[in-house]
């Protein structure tokens, strides 16, 4: 397994107005990191300063791709410092990045962090702050399985047919 950052073009596609990016928020993008030796998540920060709206959700491109060996998947769940002090969740509860979903054509396998604001307050992210972790699955296959699908895109692409 091994982090890496989208192109610039890839990341600068994903950010909009809520959002300052350019050059220096790319360069800034922080490879995740366990924080102790018994961690079980990879930290990953939010490489742009974002302000959530009461009961609003937004989509924070963390700027990272992983590439993840076949027979493993990585699940993203929010920080739990996130959801308690901030009342943040994550929109998908735990998101799913498949090992054939680094590298697709749609956008390089860009690591999105879609994030809901539970608060009945604005909750400022800052460029920099931990906002998810990564963790590492080994995952088991039916002794029938016969998937032979090629993936042919990002985010969502694995229901097309």
């Amino acid at each position: 397994m091994k982090f890496e950052k989208v192109s610039y073009k890839e990341f600068k596609k994903h950010t909009d107005s809520n959002m300052h990016c350019g050059a220096d928020e790319y360069d800034n993008i922080a490879l995740p990191e366990r924080s102790t030796a018994g961690s079980a998540g990879y930290d990953i920060c939010s490489p742009v300063n974002i302000t959530i709206p009461a009961g609003c959700k937004r989509t924070i491109p963390s700027g990272l791709k992983v590439q993840i060996d076949e027979g493993w998947c990585m699940q993203l769940f929010i920080r739990s410092s996130m959801a308690i002090k901030k009342q943040l969740e994550l929109q998908t509860s735990v998101s799913i990045i498949d090992s054939d979903y680094c590298g697709n054509p749609d956008n390089e396998g860009h690591i999105m962090i879609p994030v809901r604001n539970e608060s009945h307050r604005p909750i400022l992210i800052t460029a920099g702050e931990r906002i998810a972790q990564g963790v590492f699955v080994i995952y088991g296959k039916t002794v029938d399985d016969n998937a032979a699908g090629q993936r042919s895109g990002g985010i969502g692409s694995t229901n097309e047919k």
